[in-house]
């Protein structure tokens, strides 16, 4: 069980680099749910999530002493901003951390007619 979960640790783009060290991706190549443990290692990680029974989610880790402005305006309640077919709404998790939700209306072929490779991480990372 464990071969099926896939780790992967992407370097960024040139004009990425100042500000992002590496991308991490870690893929659940099963049909079980496999329990696993993130270690922290004191920059500001951003987790990006989805699950089955989860929408696509931005966690923003530490944000209670990285971006301590951010965690405190949201005075434990949801922070939503709509506009032009685009949502985010961001709120406090119970671990400091902040979770942040968008979406954007797109077209419904977007996928089929925007011509990336989503195999090539590369260049999805550009």
């Amino acid at each position: 069980m464990i071969n099926d979960l896939t780790y992967q640790s992407i370097e960024p783009s040139q004009n990425l680099s100042d500000f992002v060290d590496s991308f991490w991706r870690m893929e659940n190549k099963s049909d079980q749910t496999l329990e696993t443990i993130g270690l922290p290692d004191g920059r500001i990680d951003l987790s990006l999530i989805k699950t089955a029974e989860t929408p696509f989610q931005i966690r923003l880790l530490g944000a209670k002493e990285n971006a301590p402005n951010l965690f405190e305006f949201s005075k434990n309640r949801k922070v939503l901003a709509i506009g032009k077919e685009q949502t985010i709404m961001y709120g406090k998790k119970g671990d400091d951390s902040l979770m942040f939700l968008l979406s954007s209306k797109i077209p419904e072929n977007w996928i089929a007619t925007n011509h990336l490779d989503f195999k090539n991480n590369q260049k999805i990372f550009e």
